[in-house]
């Protein structure tokens, strides 16, 4: 699939150059945020969409943000702001696996993973100190 299968069913150009690719005015337009807020969108959703095996499409983000009741600028790192959080963090961003939630919320949300306990769980204990002291990191 390429990337404009997963703009959904959003207007696009059906004509010149440009055929085939999302027509942000009419996009904009038709979900009811300005061109510059749909570019925001678009621009945060590239980065879910680039994550392996995440299906989201663009449509769905943006049904989501209505869900929520939040627009693009409400979108962000701030304690305050919304994030896109999948369900016990965890797989790819599908339409059924994420929702948005305010970051202090999805960092409640987050597990919590030592380093190291992560290393032995996948290399086991001999291995997992090998491969941290060359590292030069410690145990915990």
């Amino acid at each position: 699939m390429t990337r404009n299968d997963f703009i959904g069913k959003l207007p696009k150009f059906s004509s010149g150059i440009n055929i085939g690719r999302l027509n942000r005015k009419l996009a904009a337009k038709s979900v009811g945020l300005t061109v510059s807020e749909l570019s925001k969108a678009y621009n945060n959703w590239i980065q879910i969409f680039r994550m392996p095996g995440s299906n989201l499409t663009f449509e769905q983000y943006l049904k989501k943000m209505q869900k929520a009741g939040i627009r693009p600028r409400d979108i962000g790192n701030r304690i305050t702001q919304y994030q896109l959080s999948r369900f016990n963090d965890e797989g790819p961003y599908t339409k059924t696996s994420c929702r948005f939630l305010k970051k202090s919320q999805n960092l409640k949300e987050q597990k919590r993973i030592n380093p190291y306990l992560a290393t032995v769980k996948k290399y086991g204990r001999k291995r997992a100190h090998e491969m941290l002291s060359i590292a030069g990191g410690t145990r915990h």
